[in-house]
């Protein structure tokens, strides 16, 4: 791996990856943190208005296809720290990728008749969400996890803030925070001169120093962590929460191990004892989140709702086991986690968000030293963990089946 920082301020990481394709990744450190509560969903609203058209491609079909016409791919996403934009094609058209996503990201137009289309592309994108109960407990976790937070903020905004947000309001957002210091491309694949080619196309971003927003310290949980809403649905969906720790944290890598012991696909303890010996429930398992500010370590079920009381008595007793892990059930998660990782990473795309996320994180580096933190990993790490991070009243959120009067 090599990480470059050019004059413009612009960090550039390039990775050689043998094969014929290519990813240039593109992150731009703003999300849901650089929002009031005026703006809420203005970052992800203007990742949309990126697709609609630059000086040179008038479209989005314009701006797609120039991609999408060599089999390419070319796609965009927004959390609460970045926001990042790629395109995976052959490496034969990476010169081709690098364009395309400077011009985007440079000279796009917010034309108002376009900023009008994308506000109802929004406005269906949140109802989609608000009505997929899969998704939605995933919304009302963060905002219970981290209440009066901008990493409980919903990145699509509200009814209210998407409604007023104007053109004007995303070209200056724009002005503001894209730009090459606020920037990182990161390039996976078998291309020579790599941050020479960066160089040539992303020379002209434009810089500009910024005041970091400051960001209130997260508050304390309430007593009373147990939230439900009802829909009318046929299952009731569940998740059970901490707070942890950020990737930069030591113990993220022991949290990974539990993660791992409690999670793991089919083989994991919550699967097993849910679905795979009792068939509570079709979708069960575990998600430890660990972002560049905040951790998370949630159980998700989705399951009748008479079921939750034996659900839950399962979970409980899960985490309790965890306090007698033995070095054999540690050495197979480790063991997992290795596995899973390098075959993971064989994809480029997977490879240049890693790199970006360490990056985030504080240090690229990092993500070629994540297999031999977990090889570190002890069972002393991992009672250390269960005993700081989940020996306390977990989030209980749940999207439940309503009643019938």
């Amino acid at each position: 791996m090599k990480r470059t920082v050019l004059p413009n301020g612009l960090t550039v990481i390039t990775e050689k990856n043998k094969g014929e394709a290519a990813v240039v990744l593109v992150s731009v450190a703003v999300g849901s943190y650089q929002e009031t509560d005026r703006n809420a969903g203005i970052a992800h609203f203007l990742e949309h208005m990126i697709f609609e058209g630059t000086k040179k491609r008038k479209s989005t079909y314009d701006v797609t296809w120039a991609i999408e016409s060599l089999g390419g791919d070319v796609n965009a996403a927004t959390d609460n720290e970045q926001t990042f934009y790629y395109a995976k094609v052959l490496k034969k058209d990476v010169n081709v990728a690098l364009e395309v996503l400077s011009d985007m990201l440079i000279n796009s137009t917010f034309k108002k008749e376009y900023v009008e289309k994308e506000r109802k592309v929004i406005f269906n994108e949140a109802g989609m969400v608000t009505d997929d109960p899969k998704y939605y407990i995933w919304v009302l976790t963060q905002k219970h996890l981290f209440p009066d937070h901008p990493a409980g903020n919903i990145l699509y905004g509200t009814q209210k803030s998407i409604k007023s947000i104007t053109r004007n309001d995303i070209a200056n957002f724009h002005k503001k925070h894209y730009t090459a210091n606020n920037m990182t491309v990161v390039l996976v694949g078998d291309v020579e001169d790599a941050t020479e080619k960066v160089r040539k196309y992303f020379k002209n971003t434009p810089t500009t120093q910024n005041k970091p927003k400051t960001i209130e310290p997260l508050k304390p949980l309430p007593k009373n962590r147990r939230y439900k809403t009802e829909k009318n649905i046929q299952q009731s969906y569940f998740t059970y929460s901490f707070r942890t720790v950020p990737r930069s944290h030591k113990d993220s890598y022991a949290l990974d191990a539990v993660e791992a012991v409690l999670g793991r696909k089919q083989s994991g303890w919550i699967f097993d004892e849910v679905r795979g010996k009792r068939g509570l429930a079709y979708s069960c398992g575990v998600e430890h989140n660990t972002d560049p500010r905040t951790g998370s370590f949630s159980v998700y079920v989705n399951t009748e709702k008479q079921n939750w009381d034996k659900v839950r008595d399962l979970i409980d007793e899960q985490f309790r086991r965890l306090k007698k892990l033995t070095s054999k059930e540690l050495n197979e998660s480790k063991r997992y986690i290795l596995g899973e990782w390098i075959l993971s990473h064989e994809n480029p795309l997977r490879l240049a968000e890693t790199l970006s996320f360490f990056h985030n994180s504080g240090n690229a580096s990092e993500a070629l030293n994540y297999t031999e933190k977990i090889k570190a990993v002890t069972l002393k790490d991992v009672q250390r963990v269960v005993q700081k991070y989940f020996d306390t009243e977990p989030v209980i959120v749940g999207i439940e089946q309503k009643t019938e009067n």
